[in-house]
Protein backbone atom coordinates (compact mmCIF):
# COMPACT_ATOMS: atom_id res chain seq x y z
CA UNK A 1 0.00 0.00 0.00
CA UNK A 2 1.18 3.66 -0.54
CA UNK A 3 1.10 6.65 1.28
CA UNK A 4 -2.08 8.49 0.58
CA UNK A 5 -1.28 11.80 -1.36
CA UNK A 6 -2.48 14.34 1.66
CA UNK A 7 -0.65 11.94 4.53
CA UNK A 8 3.29 11.75 2.43
CA UNK A 9 4.92 14.64 4.09
CA UNK A 10 7.90 14.42 6.26
CA UNK A 11 9.36 16.84 7.94
CA UNK A 12 13.28 16.14 8.67
CA UNK A 13 14.57 17.93 11.79
CA UNK A 14 19.19 17.47 11.91
CA UNK A 15 20.84 16.13 14.83
CA UNK A 16 23.16 18.49 16.70
CA UNK A 17 25.20 20.35 13.55
CA UNK A 18 21.56 21.89 12.55
CA UNK A 19 22.79 21.95 8.34
CA UNK A 20 20.26 18.99 7.08
CA UNK A 21 22.77 18.19 4.70
CA UNK A 22 23.67 14.87 5.84
CA UNK A 23 19.86 13.81 5.11
CA UNK A 24 20.84 13.02 1.65
CA UNK A 25 21.15 9.59 1.41
CA UNK A 26 18.35 8.98 3.60
CA UNK A 27 15.96 11.48 1.14
CA UNK A 28 17.33 9.34 -1.78
CA UNK A 29 15.85 6.21 -0.52
CA UNK A 30 12.47 7.38 0.18
CA UNK A 31 9.67 6.27 -2.01
CA UNK A 32 8.56 8.65 -4.81
CA UNK A 33 5.21 9.41 -3.35
CA UNK A 34 7.14 10.94 -0.23
CA UNK A 35 7.62 14.79 0.07
CA UNK A 36 10.35 15.59 2.31
CA UNK A 37 11.54 19.45 3.33
CA UNK A 38 14.32 19.62 5.56
CA UNK A 39 14.46 22.47 8.62
CA UNK A 40 17.87 23.94 9.10
CA UNK A 41 19.14 25.48 12.63
CA UNK A 42 21.06 29.05 12.45
CA UNK A 43 25.16 28.07 12.68
CA UNK A 44 25.61 31.06 14.28
CA UNK A 45 22.68 31.60 16.58
CA UNK A 46 22.74 30.06 20.12
CA UNK A 47 18.79 29.04 20.51
CA UNK A 48 17.22 27.01 22.81
CA UNK A 49 14.51 24.25 21.50
CA UNK A 50 11.71 26.39 21.70
CA UNK A 51 13.58 29.30 19.58
CA UNK A 52 14.03 26.75 17.17
CA UNK A 53 10.33 26.06 16.91
CA UNK A 54 9.56 28.88 14.19
CA UNK A 55 12.25 27.01 12.29
CA UNK A 56 9.94 24.22 11.57
CA UNK A 57 6.53 26.56 11.23
CA UNK A 58 8.60 27.86 7.99
CA UNK A 59 8.48 25.01 6.63
CA UNK A 60 5.43 22.99 7.29
CA UNK A 61 2.79 21.89 4.38
CA UNK A 62 0.28 24.24 5.93
CA UNK A 63 -3.14 22.63 6.46
CA UNK A 64 -1.91 18.96 5.18
CA UNK A 65 -0.94 16.32 7.53
CA UNK A 66 2.49 15.47 8.13
CA UNK A 67 4.85 13.31 9.66
CA UNK A 68 8.18 14.92 11.56
CA UNK A 69 11.66 12.77 11.69
CA UNK A 70 13.74 13.83 14.37
CA UNK A 71 17.27 12.97 14.27
CA UNK A 72 19.11 12.63 17.67
CA UNK A 73 19.26 16.41 19.38
CA UNK A 74 15.75 17.00 17.47
CA UNK A 75 13.77 14.48 19.25
CA UNK A 76 13.19 16.80 22.21
CA UNK A 77 12.40 19.80 19.38
CA UNK A 78 10.08 17.25 17.62
CA UNK A 79 7.95 16.93 20.47
CA UNK A 80 7.97 20.21 21.90
CA UNK A 81 6.38 21.09 18.19
CA UNK A 82 3.95 18.02 18.51
CA UNK A 83 2.84 19.08 22.41
CA UNK A 84 2.35 23.05 21.57
CA UNK A 85 0.95 22.80 18.01
CA UNK A 86 -0.34 19.13 16.96
CA UNK A 87 -2.71 20.20 14.17
CA UNK A 88 -1.80 18.44 10.87
CA UNK A 89 1.34 16.51 12.86
CA UNK A 90 0.12 12.77 11.64
CA UNK A 91 2.93 11.32 13.47
CA UNK A 92 6.72 11.45 15.13
CA UNK A 93 9.47 9.32 14.49
CA UNK A 94 12.68 9.88 16.43
CA UNK A 95 16.25 8.15 15.58
CA UNK A 96 18.49 7.59 18.11
CA UNK A 97 17.00 10.32 20.21
CA UNK A 98 15.90 10.95 24.19
CA UNK A 99 13.74 13.01 25.93
CA UNK A 100 16.67 13.95 28.72
CA UNK A 101 19.79 12.88 29.00
CA UNK A 102 20.96 9.65 27.39
CA UNK A 103 24.44 9.37 28.14
CA UNK A 104 26.23 6.72 29.94
CA UNK A 105 27.45 7.80 33.17
CA UNK A 106 30.59 6.25 31.78
CA UNK A 107 30.87 9.25 29.30
CA UNK A 108 30.90 12.17 31.71
CA UNK A 109 34.24 13.21 29.18
CA UNK A 110 31.76 14.73 26.77
CA UNK A 111 31.01 17.64 29.03
CA UNK A 112 34.61 18.44 27.62
CA UNK A 113 32.71 19.38 24.82
CA UNK A 114 31.37 22.23 25.83
CA UNK A 115 35.12 24.02 25.98
CA UNK A 116 35.60 26.31 23.11
CA UNK A 117 38.72 25.30 22.57
CA UNK A 118 37.35 21.71 22.02
CA UNK A 119 34.99 22.76 20.23
CA UNK A 120 37.05 24.48 17.59
CA UNK A 121 39.16 21.57 16.70
CA UNK A 122 38.77 19.25 13.93
CA UNK A 123 36.64 15.99 15.05
CA UNK A 124 38.75 12.83 15.42
CA UNK A 125 38.14 10.10 12.58
CA UNK A 126 38.04 7.39 15.66
CA UNK A 127 35.65 9.72 17.57
CA UNK A 128 33.22 9.91 14.59
CA UNK A 129 33.45 6.31 13.80
CA UNK A 130 32.89 5.29 17.23
CA UNK A 131 30.14 7.05 18.58
CA UNK A 132 28.76 8.89 15.49
CA UNK A 133 29.04 6.95 12.02
CA UNK A 134 30.32 3.04 13.12
CA UNK A 135 33.36 2.09 12.11
CA UNK A 136 32.71 0.70 8.23
CA UNK A 137 31.85 4.31 7.45
CA UNK A 138 33.37 5.45 3.80
CA UNK A 139 35.31 8.78 4.05
CA UNK A 140 32.89 10.38 1.95
CA UNK A 141 30.52 9.57 4.89
CA UNK A 142 32.88 11.05 7.41
CA UNK A 143 34.59 14.25 5.14
CA UNK A 144 30.36 15.40 5.81
CA UNK A 145 30.37 15.01 8.85
CA UNK A 146 33.16 16.43 9.43
CA UNK A 147 31.75 19.44 7.62
CA UNK A 148 28.59 19.87 8.60
CA UNK A 149 29.81 19.90 12.51
CA UNK A 150 32.93 22.75 11.14
CA UNK A 151 29.86 24.59 9.79
CA UNK A 152 28.30 25.87 13.09
CA UNK A 153 30.07 28.23 15.36
CA UNK A 154 31.97 26.86 18.51
CA UNK A 155 29.74 28.62 21.11
CA UNK A 156 26.70 27.61 18.97
CA UNK A 157 27.88 24.04 19.16
CA UNK A 158 28.66 23.95 23.16
CA UNK A 159 25.37 25.40 23.87
CA UNK A 160 23.33 22.26 21.68
CA UNK A 161 26.13 19.83 23.71
CA UNK A 162 24.62 21.63 26.93
CA UNK A 163 21.10 21.58 25.74
CA UNK A 164 21.30 17.72 25.34
CA UNK A 165 23.18 17.49 28.65
CA UNK A 166 20.55 19.31 30.90
CA UNK A 167 17.43 19.06 28.92
CA UNK A 168 14.32 17.39 30.16
CA UNK A 169 11.62 16.86 27.52
CA UNK A 170 9.35 14.31 29.28
CA UNK A 171 6.41 16.44 29.72
CA UNK A 172 6.47 17.30 25.97
CA UNK A 173 6.22 13.97 25.26
CA UNK A 174 3.49 12.86 27.77
CA UNK A 175 1.87 15.83 26.18
CA UNK A 176 2.16 14.24 22.53
CA UNK A 177 -0.92 12.40 21.45
CA UNK A 178 0.71 11.40 17.47
CA UNK A 179 2.02 7.41 17.43
CA UNK A 180 5.37 7.74 17.76
CA UNK A 181 7.95 5.35 16.40
CA UNK A 182 11.54 4.90 17.52
CA UNK A 183 14.34 4.25 14.99
CA UNK A 184 16.91 2.77 17.71
CA UNK A 185 20.45 1.56 16.27
CA UNK A 186 21.93 -1.94 17.72
CA UNK A 187 25.63 -0.62 17.48
CA UNK A 188 24.96 3.09 18.75
CA UNK A 189 27.56 3.60 21.36
CA UNK A 190 26.42 7.16 21.70
CA UNK A 191 22.60 6.90 22.98
CA UNK A 192 21.92 3.05 23.06
CA UNK A 193 18.90 1.88 24.06
CA UNK A 194 18.59 4.70 27.06
CA UNK A 195 16.73 7.00 25.02
CA UNK A 196 14.15 4.46 24.06
CA UNK A 197 14.13 2.84 27.97
CA UNK A 198 12.92 6.50 29.11
CA UNK A 199 10.65 6.98 26.13
CA UNK A 200 8.66 3.95 26.22
CA UNK A 201 8.11 4.02 30.39
CA UNK A 202 6.36 7.76 29.20
CA UNK A 203 4.65 6.51 25.92
CA UNK A 204 3.93 2.51 26.45
CA UNK A 205 2.03 3.02 23.07
CA UNK A 206 5.24 3.99 20.92
CA UNK A 207 6.81 1.82 18.63
CA UNK A 208 10.24 0.53 17.88
CA UNK A 209 12.30 -0.64 14.86
CA UNK A 210 15.69 -1.80 16.05
CA UNK A 211 18.26 -1.55 12.93
CA UNK A 212 21.84 -2.95 12.47
CA UNK A 213 23.82 -0.09 12.68
CA UNK A 214 25.58 3.21 14.46
CA UNK A 215 24.16 6.80 15.94
CA UNK A 216 23.70 7.85 12.61
CA UNK A 217 21.42 5.64 11.32
CA UNK A 218 19.62 7.46 8.56
CA UNK A 219 23.18 8.01 7.18
CA UNK A 220 24.54 4.42 7.49
CA UNK A 221 20.76 2.80 7.13
CA UNK A 222 19.03 4.86 4.83
CA UNK A 223 17.00 2.24 2.80
CA UNK A 224 16.46 0.25 6.24
CA UNK A 225 15.45 3.54 8.06
CA UNK A 226 13.01 4.37 5.10
CA UNK A 227 11.45 1.55 4.71
CA UNK A 228 10.95 1.57 8.84
CA UNK A 229 9.50 4.68 8.63
CA UNK A 230 6.98 3.63 5.35
CA UNK A 231 5.83 0.57 6.88
CA UNK A 232 5.04 2.34 10.43
CA UNK A 233 3.24 5.32 8.29
CA UNK A 234 1.09 2.29 6.70
CA UNK A 235 -0.07 1.01 9.54
CA UNK A 236 -0.66 4.30 10.96
CA UNK A 237 -2.60 5.04 8.03
CA UNK A 238 -4.85 2.17 8.17
CA UNK A 239 -5.06 1.57 11.35
CA UNK A 240 -4.46 4.80 13.48
CA UNK A 241 -1.70 3.02 15.54
CA UNK A 242 1.14 -0.03 14.93
CA UNK A 243 1.31 -3.57 16.23
CA UNK A 244 4.31 -3.34 18.75
CA UNK A 245 7.43 -4.30 17.65
CA UNK A 246 11.06 -5.64 17.75
CA UNK A 247 13.11 -5.50 14.51
CA UNK A 248 16.42 -6.78 13.19
CA UNK A 249 16.52 -5.32 9.69
CA UNK A 250 19.66 -6.22 7.51
CA UNK A 251 18.42 -6.05 4.97
CA UNK A 252 15.11 -6.75 5.52
CA UNK A 253 12.88 -5.72 8.39
CA UNK A 254 11.40 -8.87 10.20
CA UNK A 255 8.47 -7.94 12.59
CA UNK A 256 8.44 -9.94 15.56
CA UNK A 257 5.70 -9.14 18.47
CA UNK A 258 7.02 -8.50 22.32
Amino acid sequence: MKLQLAQNNLVLLPGIDGAGSLFSSFVNALPPECSPVVVSYPPDQVLDYSHLVPRIREVIPWNNPFTIVAESFAGPLALKFAAIQPQDVRAVVLVCSFVTNPLHPMLKWVASLLRSTWVQKHPPEGILRKFLTGQNATPALLDQVKTAIQSVKPAVLAHRFRTVLEGDERQSLRSCRQPILYLLGKQDALVGRRGWSEIKKLRPDAKCVVLDGPHMLLQSRPREAALAVTEFLEHVDQHGSYPRIAVASSPALAHQSR
